[in-house]
């Protein structure tokens, strides 16, 4: 859906002025799965890509973010599902969310959904944080106001857990309560 929203035209516009070669990989579904992963990355290579960015919604990012720990790991992707079983540091990546509910450009997990074995499943890893992330508000003026709703719900349901949770501090409520409130 980004693609047909035009999203993409700015950062594309920005990289063609640059003189940066580029491709686009949109495929990836709302929950995506150890495919799209396996899809990006060969991808990546066929183009004989040298960089990596996530642009789009939770799902595009997790995405991203799991191929990037491909491009200096041995997959497949599966393998890695659990806690800090990734050996390698991923290659550097670029994160650009068009969303303001899963806050995936700012997390070290990423959630696909297992094709072999069904259900959904992350690969959690200090690896997998972004190296940059570029964050602009007007990019989620573009989407269609049901997902702006859903997406807003979610960012408000993820400060009220963290409010909740027992790891809480006044300093943390605070900033949860000032999340719920925007």
């Amino acid at each position: 859906g980004i693609m047909k929203l035009g999203l993409t035209r700015r950062l594309e516009k920005a990289l063609k002025e640059a003189g940066i070669p580029y491709t686009i990989y949109d495929k990836t579904v709302a929950n995506p799965t150890t495919v799209n992963v396996r899809e990006a990355l060969e991808l990546y290579h066929k183009e004989g890509c040298d960089a990596i960015i996530g642009f789009g919604g939770g799902s595009a990012l997790d995405t991203t973010k799991a191929a990037s720990v491909l491009l200096s790991n041995e997959g497949p992707i599966d393998k890695y599902f659990g806690i800090n079983l990734v050996p390698n540091p991923s290659l550097p990546c670029i994160l650009i969310p068009t969303t303001s509910g899963t806050g995936s450009e700012m997390t070290n997990i990423s959630v696909l959904a297992d094709t072999k074995n069904g259900g959904k499943k992350g690969v959690v890893s200090e690896y997998m944080y972004a190296d940059t992330v570029i964050l602009d508000a007007e990019l989620t003026f573009g989407l269609p106001p049901r997902v702006t709703a859903m997406t807003g719900v979610d960012a408000f349901v993820h400060a009220m857990e963290s409010f909740c949770g027992i790891a809480a501090t006044p300093i943390t409520d605070a900033l949860n309560r000032q999340a719920m409130k925007l």
